[in-house]
């Protein structure tokens, strides 16, 4: 095996294994989300819908942030950890593709 086609095996097993960790990433951001809707619907079942979608800005919902926020912080999370492993997933798609273009360098 030459050193370009053992170089382009690597990177593509590199790019396989973040498609791997972004599968993984995305049903936990999905799963989080739902954590927090659930949480959402707790509140309202005790205390009632809120009037509008729940706005920081809006001091009738401080009550339902100040609830969900754990649940709502490990949301964001989830999605900011899913877009960091997307990225580096399209970062290593690139590097395989250069390495065919360019011959094995970089």
């Amino acid at each position: 095996m030459s050193m370009t086609s053992t170089t382009h095996l690597i990177a593509l097993l590199a790019a396989g294994e973040l498609a791997v960790q972004l599968l993984h990433a995305d049903s936990a951001t999905r799963a989080a989300k739902a954590r927090y809707h659930d949480k959402i619907d707790q509140f309202e079942a005790k205390h009632g819908r809120a009037s509008s979608r729940i706005d920081t800005r809006q001091p009738e919902h401080a009550k339902v942030i100040k609830h969900t926020k754990v649940e709502y912080e490990a949301y964001l999370d989830a999605k900011r950890n899913a877009g960091n492993v997307r990225r580096r997933l399209e970062n290593a798609s690139r590097k395989a593709a250069t390495i065919v273009a360019t011959g094995g360098t970089l």
